[in-house]
């Protein structure tokens, strides 16, 4: 089983996902004013919390990590709509939770997840783009996440 964790704009939410992509628990809150006083902190607390309730329902071996902005292979660069910035969010829970995390653009998370098991599993390319507190996109080319970093420069 593996933990998604989608931190938005307003809110955050945390999904067990089990090996064909369906959401067997869903745990949700809105963020409120009073969270994002020290959002990194809310953010980390609320995660903490909830993620160990599942590890004792849950034998849990992955957890991703879905935000809107920038982010590199550990942290988040910049997140606008959080008001967060070169936040280092996968080294501080890996130390608590003892479990590997990957971090990704939402918008990215999104459209392979529906390349996977959504609507456009039959389509080996696309284009997907969302629309909610932000904007974002993703393109796949041959089931694979284009990554504009292998892009040669012009």
């Amino acid at each position: 089983m593996k933990i998604g964790i989608d931190l938005g704009g307003s809110h955050i939410a945390i999904g067990v996902i089990d090996s064909n992509g369906r959401i067997e628990e869903k745990i949700e809150k809105r963020l409120l004013k009073k969270d994002k006083i020290n959002i990194e902190e809310s953010v980390e607390n609320y995660i903490i919390e909830n993620v160990e309730k599942l590890k004792k329902k849950y034998n849990i071996r992955k957890i991703g990590i879905s935000v809107p902005g920038t982010v590199n292979k550990d942290k988040i660069v910049k997140s606008v709509n959080l008001n967060i910035y070169n936040y280092e969010i996968v080294k501080k829970l890996e130390k608590k939770l003892k479990i590997p995390i990957t971090i990704r653009n939402d918008a990215k998370c999104a459209a392979l997840a529906e390349n996977t098991y959504g609507c456009l599993k039959k389509y080996k390319r696309s284009v997907f783009i969302t629309i909610g507190t932000g904007i974002g996109g993703a393109v796949i080319i041959d089931n694979k996440l284009l990554d504009t970093g292998t892009l040669p420069r012009l």
